[in-house]
């Protein structure tokens, strides 16, 4: 591939975020111009199966348990305020805990 197709290849495969900041150069991957078009029921699927996850769905059916390691991150993501709540109180008490232990530390 000569240098005019590479930068057009590279113009048209590279995805750039400008609200994060996030940069993705594909245009050295070997896949075919229909690649992308045919992926997108499956990435849509992966997006709606996610976004369903973070509203609480119950992903464990088995222990009827929802997965919301991430929202120890961002309790306002939880489903419900008192989620919110409980895991905004705990971080706290942690927090609280640790500077405790910590300046008990520095009088020894």
């Amino acid at each position: 591939m000569d240098n005019g197709a590479l930068w057009e290849r590279f113009k048209n495969r590279l995805f750039a975020d400008a609200t994060t900041g996030f940069s993705l150069d594909t245009s050295r991957l070997n896949y075919d111009d229909s690649f992308l078009s045919k992926m997108e029921p499956k990435v849509q699927a992966a997006l709606d199966a996610m976004a369903q996850l973070e509203a609480g769905e119950i992903a464990n059916p088995d222990e009827k348990r929802m997965v919301g390691h991430y929202w120890l991150r961002a309790p306002q993501l939880a489903p419900t305020r008192e989620i919110a709540a409980e895991i905004t109180t705990t971080l706290s008490r942690i927090k609280t805990f640790a500077a405790a232990v910590h300046l008990s530390l520095i009088h020894i």
